[in-house]
């Protein structure tokens, strides 16, 4: 999505030192799809002579940061700075932009890399836990909304990886997927393995649709594409149990039975 000069534009951060008309927003482009950690790539002009000094920016990558926008900001989006660049400073000090990117704080997970081994633990409370030490609270910062149940596992291994590749890879191996609900305080990571958990779009909602951007136009689609591609007829998975060597582990599922063409195995 795409924003101009004559939208309403707001960026709040609880960084100390800064006030609320130190930072604003000249320009936003964003994207946002499920089980992706959204990003927003902010361009903010500076009120503050000078720019803003070293302590400042390592206080405002450390805070807690908010967009907003549409009539009147109504449209939030929370979440953490990941980077900040000067794009241009005035000789005088009288104006300076900088370049931002708007991250869910999910994303910093991505910057704890380690190898651990989870003993006697359901994958969902693996989860849990790697999400509760990043400093996420239950329920507050993040939701398991669960329909099927999982059992423990002997163990779970995160070897070499990032928590956030860790708890990708698992959530992917389980069909867990996750999206997230934004609020005045915060954003609400929600996993789960059922559309019928998540907050549903408002009934006979309408976009406006126009080919051409234009100054002043809020809240419109300007393009639109649709692909689609061959897909394989079905899937074949395997799998081997120690305890049961003579046994054979086996999954089948149709994809596509009547277009498709081949198998993956």
């Amino acid at each position: 999505m795409d924003t101009n000069l004559d939208n309403t534009m707001l960026f709040e951060t609880n960084a100390p030192g800064l006030g609320p008309d130190d930072l604003r927003v000249i320009e936003m482009r964003g994207f946002q799809a499920l089980s992706t950690p959204y990003e927003f790539k902010l361009v903010l002009h500076c009120t503050l002579e000078g720019g803003l000094a070293p302590d400042a920016i390592d206080e405002l990558l450390a805070a807690k940061s908010q967009l907003g926008f549409g009539p009147g900001g109504v449209h939030r989006v929370s979440g953490v700075l990941r980077q900040i660049e000067l794009l241009q400073l005035e000789l005088d000090g009288s104006r300076s932009l900088y370049e931002a990117y708007l991250v869910p704080r999910l994303w910093l997970t991505s910057l704890t890399r380690r190898s651990r081994c989870f003993n006697e633990m359901s994958v969902p409370d693996a989860i849990s836990t790697v999400l509760t030490e990043s400093g996420l609270a239950t329920g507050t910062d993040f939701e398991l909304r669960l329909v099927e149940t999982y059992p423990e596992k002997e163990y779970v291994v995160q070897y070499e990886e990032s928590d956030f590749a860790f708890i990708s890879r698992w959530m992917e191996r389980l069909g867990l997927f996750y999206a997230f609900e934004q609020s005045d305080d915060c954003e609400k990571l929600v996993i789960t393995d059922s559309n019928s958990q998540l907050v549903a779009a408002p009934e006979n909602g309408a976009c406006t649709y126009s080919m051409h951007e234009q100054q002043g136009v809020s809240g419109a689609i300007h393009r639109m594409r649709r692909r689609d591609r061959r897909m394989p007829s079905a899937v074949h998975v395997r799998d081997y149990n120690w305890r049961t060597p003579s046994r054979g582990v086996r999954g089948d599922a149709d994809v596509d039975s009547e277009h498709g063409f081949g198998l993956q195995n």
